[in-house]
């Protein structure tokens, strides 16, 4: 048997060093389950991605475009946490007290804001890849680079809502990741709502039934039997149940 093919196409890595960088995006990967010696611990992830204007690739078909860093981070704001570190590294102060909760900082701060990214080469087994050592703020004298050339992009799976456009615009993979989580369930799941009175018609048949809405598509629901809907329009009900008035 001949060897096969190593999967998936071969890239460009990130140049060691140290790189002026600009933050174009925070993704929220929600709760990941990781296996350890323990047991599986979940934790709570996100990444930060910044562009790397400076250094351009020189091959294949991105070439002439900057090189692109990603760095995933346990949501975590504890004293050794290593996204705190580095947070604190780029802002160039600690956080106090008062940074933190509803009425602290927002992550959302960092999008577009410059720094220095220092990359080291880490080999592991026959593998090499590039981490990330430190952040800092932007060396004096250096001018901040232009706005990236990557649109910036924030996603975030707290709330009641989910950013679907800018889900479809992540990797597969980072859909996948993010699909599987609890968050994600939690937000897509329909919503129950309460269990309507008999409603007689002039027919006289009663019909009791609770249904699950969503807003997204009130239509598809419109001829069900004793179910009102939000409309644009008037509703009006016949012995056929109720019709969607335009």
């Amino acid at each position: 048997m001949h060897l096969p093919k190593p999967d998936g196409a071969p890239y460009a890595l990130c140049p060691a060093g140290t790189h002026v960088a600009v933050c174009y995006r925070f993704i929220d990967l929600g709760t990941q389950r990781y296996e350890h010696p323990g047991g599986p611990k979940d934790q709570r992830k996100v990444m930060l991605s910044w562009e790397l204007p400076e250094v351009l690739i020189e091959e294949g078909d991105f070439a002439g475009e900057p090189f692109t860093y990603h760095q995933q981070y346990t949501w975590s704001m504890n004293e050794n946490a290593t996204l705190r570190k580095h947070l604190e590294s780029w802002r160039g102060i600690p956080f106090k007290e008062e940074d933190f909760g509803e009425d602290g900082c927002d992550i959302r701060d960092v999008l577009g804001k410059p720094c220095m990214l220092t990359l080291t080469d880490t080999r592991s087994g026959t593998r090499t890849y590039v981490r990330l050592q430190t952040i800092s703020r932007l060396l004096k004298g250096k001018q901040a680079p232009d706005k990236p050339r990557n649109p910036i992009e924030y996603f975030s799976l707290e709330g009641s809502s989910i950013d679907l456009l800018t889900l479809s615009h992540l990797s597969d993979k980072l859909q996948a990741m993010i699909s599987k989580t609890p968050e994600y369930e939690r937000l897509m799941r329909p919503v129950p709502v309460s269990t309507f009175k008999p409603i007689h018609f002039d027919c006289g048949r009663p019909f009791n039934q609770t249904r699950l809405l969503t807003d997204q598509d009130p239509r598809s629901l419109a001829n069900a039997p004793g179910l009102i809907v939000k409309s644009r329009g008037p509703l009006s009900l016949s012995e056929t149940g109720p019709s969607y008035m335009p």
